[in-house]
């Protein structure tokens, strides 16, 4: 049984979840990953969670450690109940291409749509300028909310927040990264893409 600690301060996403990832070997009971920004801090302790470990999170001179423990009956996370296993991944904020007015009323009219449905999707990533769905106070960011209430993973793409910079104006999602998407679109049995 063993402790590692790892320094990610200073590296981009993904990162410092890989740096995380490959430190996780079988005696390893408790880890500690230093960063130096929140999204990095969201990304790591969602990733020790989701990996069995009990995550505590400090802050000191700027410095975030991440510490996790590992829980001796972790139940590892799985696809919702609710959901079936396949993924939507959104890159813009509309559907089509041609008339933007019109491809705006389609994804809205989807995300409603899809909420109403039986069959919901394991996880809705949003990447590029699909992050925008996911801002306060517009109908989409409901209809993904009433998604994630029905246990619909909301994946929400750090880089391109910070490339817009809406950080500040996310609604719904979890802050996620390439690593995590890729894990999570990798994972699923189908994918539709817009």
């Amino acid at each position: 049984m063993s402790k590692v600690q790892i320094d990610a301060r200073g590296v981009d996403c993904p990162q410092p979840v890989i740096m995380t990832k490959n430190a996780i070997l079988p005696d390893v009971v408790e880890l500690e990953t230093l960063v130096d920004n929140q999204i990095a801090r969201e990304n790591v302790s969602r990733f020790m969670n989701k990996k069995g470990f009990r995550v505590e999170c400090t802050e000191k001179d700027g410095i975030i450690t991440v510490r996790g423990t590992l829980e001796k009956e972790s139940v590892p996370a799985g696809i919702d109940v609710n959901t079936m296993d396949y993924a939507v991944l959104i890159t813009r904020p509309f559907i089509g291409g041609e008339d933007k007015e019109l491809g705006e009323v389609l994804i809205n009219t989807y995300l409603s749509s899809l909420g109403q449905g039986a069959m919901l999707p394991s996880v809705i990533i949003l990447m590029n300028g699909g992050v925008k769905l996911a801002m306060k106070e517009t109908s989409t960011c409901e209809h993904l909310e009433d998604l994630a209430s029905k246990g619909v993973r909301i994946l929400v793409c750090g880089t391109c927040l910070k490339h817009f910079n809406l950080l500040e104006s996310l609604g719904i999602g979890q802050v996620s990264n390439m690593f995590e998407i890729s894990e999570s679109l990798a994972a699923s049995g189908h994918v539709i893409s817009f």
